[in-house]
This record gives structure tokens, sequence and C-alpha cells, in this order.
């Protein structure tokens, strides 16, 4: 998992705001908490080393999996697995990949 900002900033081949998404997206799957206020922008961005656009823009991408929403005037907040796009090759990579091992 891309945790450390270099990694996510300079990954040869690896764009940030796709770094950030893996980053995130793993995050939301391991177990964040379902209905939670997601961090803010520049909450995201500081300990990753990566700009407020390139944040907003990986949250958003988020969102178009099901995994947080927005809502005006209150924040961004965790959604529930039930309402996650589970089609999305992105969010069952992540399932996967976080699922403990089953000897």
């Amino acid at each position: 998992m891309a945790t450390d900002p270099i990694e996510i900033r300079s990954a040869p081949g690896c764009n940030p705001t796709w770094g950030l998404l893996d980053h995130l997206g793993k995050l939301i799957v391991t177990g964040a908490d379902t209905g939670k206020t997601v961090a803010t922008e520049a909450e995201l961005s500081k300990p990753q080393g990566v700009s407020r656009s390139v944040t907003r823009e990986a949250v958003k991408m988020l969102g178009t999996k099901g995994l947080p929403s927005a809502r005006p005037g209150q924040g961004t907040f965790v959604q529930p697995a039930s309402s996650w796009t589970l089609f999305d090759a992105d969010v069952v990579s992540w399932l996967i990949e976080t699922q403990p091992d089953r000897a």
C-alpha cells in the first residue's frame, strides 16, 4: 500500500491521483467507519505530500465508486459496503487485496 508520500508522488509511471485513489480506497475498504466524515482535502493531502487538486480528484473518483458521498455543507461521508459499486474493478481488487489470508 502506498503510505509513504514519496511512493505516491514519484513512483515510476504512477500518477499521483491514481496512487492516492488506491491508498484511500484500501483504507476505506479495510474498515473505515461507515457514516463518519472523511478528512478534509487539506488533511488528506498534507501527509501524502500531494496537492489539494490531486486529493479532490481522487475523492471524486472514489465517489463514482460509491465509497464516499458528499453532502453540501456537511462534508464527505464513508458509505456502507452495500452502496459500493461492486462491479468496479478497483473496488473488487481492494476487497480481494485486503481480505485476510484463508489458510
